[in-house]
């Protein structure tokens, strides 16, 4: 339980999610620079979620790497690819339109 500080043992601060809101910025902070290990969040003295430091120290990152670039080498494009052709003719089009039409004309 929580003393009237909001603390929890030595370097846990308990705080309820509408003064969480207004102290935010303050509370990463800390928690950045290590003067807290965690700041749980309550709702009506539940608790509901915790802001910690990663396990491995760095900002923001995800458990299984980077997702930029996580996928680069996997795909190739022939280089005799064009991406920006059209991938139907023009009559093709005007057949899928007036289908599409057709459609919303009668539902």
């Amino acid at each position: 339980m929580a003393d009237d500080a909001g603390h929890i043992g030595k370097r846990v601060r308990e705080i309820g999610v509408t003064e969480f809101k207004a102290k935010s910025l303050g509370l990463i902070n800390d928690v950045e620079k290590g003067r807290l290990d965690q700041v749980v969040l309550t709702k009506r003295g539940r608790p509901v979620a915790r802001l910690s430091r990663p396990d491995d120290g760095s900002a923001a990152t995800n458990p299984d790497g980077p997702l930029f670039g996580c996928m680069k080498g996997l795909i190739s494009v022939p280089a005799d690819l064009d991406l920006t052709a059209p991938t139907t003719t023009e009559e093709e089009w005007e057949e899928q339109v007036e289908s599409m039409s057709t459609f919303l004309r009668e539902t």
